[in-house]
């Protein structure tokens, strides 16, 4: 069911995606880059910490390794601390390119989502202005309105957590490649720990998570009709004394949305303090039984713990940013249908009204004119003639529903008669 769902999110990001413009597709292809730059960047700093380490826990097994045992003769270093002096900068080099990468990747990562959302919230707009009147009229602001503020801001979120979800699943192959050269069994035990446990928590929320979703896209278009109808008509709610029902009703509107977004928030967030945790003990345990099956390998064990203490250190933010993006790819799943559905109306009906120029000398004459709304049973308006001289003052009277505005649509070229 799980990977139904996911199958289901997976194309409905690849149908947005064909809806970006061409010139914004061809930029993915640079932050691809930048995301790979990041990730090797990030397998160096790795790397780097284990001489480091070694020469810490054990100076002259250091000199004794191949390729360093020759740098130390070409440059002349004599003793561990000129040894540790070099290797100190190296990491600290490698942990500010690393950082500057990381820093640059968000930084473009929110800057191509920023672009992509105006795009995409102006040709919302702009198809909701060509919309005929006719279907202005029978369609519910609010809706447009919901579409344009709510869905269209979480949408540019969910671009940003695509693209944060596919950076940190680089940087993480490139780490645990590190760490499989390191020791390929700790590393081994290690992922699958972690990953089952992410995946076993997935499984249990997802379903939640898209309920969510609909339940507060719904409800906030709820919300925005209750303030419509209470700011449209204040006139009669002040008259009548009524404020303290459309307050009840917001109310406990807003209440219910609330608690949806918070439980969201929260699935989405609390896998890492399971993890943390989990790992911890992991570790003692690791380190333990390390301790009872080895005979007197102290620096072995301290490399190891080492590596995994510093791979650790970022393999789990980047888990816990590729668990907390998709959820939140789920929980704005609503939102992406709507957008997608609004976009892809645009091909049909935006199409600029072209109205020919009237030359009015004498009279307008009206003959035979008759109307039916969309979905109506019958007509607005049959058989309407009418004749309107030049310069003439004229009043339309009728009860209410009798037609007074449709036809005065209808003068105006709004409508088109049935």
């Amino acid at each position: 069911m799980a990977n139904v769902k996911n199958y289901y999110v997976l194309k409905n990001i690849f149908r947005l995606f064909l809806l970006i413009k061409p010139s914004k597709r061809k930029k993915i292809y640079l932050i691809l880059f930048f995301m790979l730059a990041n990730g090797f960047a990030e397998m160096i700093t790795l790397a780097s910490f284990l001489p480091f380490i070694m020469i810490i826990s054990n100076p002259g097994e250091f000199k004794n390794l191949r390729y360093f045992s020759d740098l130390i003769n070409l440059f002349g270093f004599d003793n561990n601390i000129n040894i540790s002096l070099i290797i100190s900068f190296i990491i600290g080099f490698a942990i500010t390119i690393s950082g500057c990468l990381r820093l640059l990747n968000v930084w473009i990562n929110g800057r191509y989502s920023a672009n992509v959302g105006t795009d995409l919230s102006s040709e919302l707009f702009q198809q909701i202005l060509y919309k005929p009147y006719e279907v202005h009229i029978n369609e519910n602001s609010s809706e447009s309105i919901n579409i344009l503020t709510l869905h269209i801001n979480n949408v540019v979120g969910l671009i940003n957590n695509v693209l944060q979800v596919v950076s940190s699943i680089i940087v993480s192959i490139f780490i645990l490649i590190t760490l499989a050269l390191i020791n390929f069994k700790v590393f081994l035990f290690s992922f699958l720990v972690v990953f089952f446990i992410y995946i076993s928590i997935y499984k249990k929320v997802v379903k939640r998570l898209i309920m969510n979703s609909y339940l507060v896209s719904e409800n906030s278009k709820r919300l925005l009709q209750i303030l419509q109808e209470s700011i449209g008509s204040i006139k009669d709610i002040i008259i009548s004394n009524n404020q303290s029902r459309f307050l009840d009703n917001y109310k406990k509107l807003d209440y219910k949305t609330r608690k949806k977004i918070a439980l969201s928030n929260f699935l989405s967030c609390f896998p890492r303090s399971v993890i943390e945790t989990l790992v911890l003990l992991c570790l003692i345990i690791f380190s333990a039984s390390f301790i009872l099956n080895s005979n007197d390998n102290s620096d072995e064990l301290i490399l190891i713990i080492g590596s995994l203490a510093v791979a650790a250190q970022r393999l789990l933010p980047l888990f816990q940013q590729i668990y907390t993006g998709w959820a939140s790819v789920n929980n704005n799943l609503s939102s992406i249908e709507k957008v997608i559905n609004l976009l892809k109306q645009n091909k049909i009906t935006k199409t600029k009204i072209k109205f020919n120029k009237l030359n009015f000398k004498n009279k307008i004459i009206l003959q035979n004119i008759s109307f039916r709304y969309r979905d109506a049973k019958r007509n607005t308006l049959s058989n309407i003639n009418l004749e309107i001289k030049k310069g003439e003052s004229i009043g339309i009277v009728g009860r209410t529903g009798s037609g007074k505005t449709t036809l005065i649509d209808l003068i105006m070229g709004l409508l088109i008669p049935t």
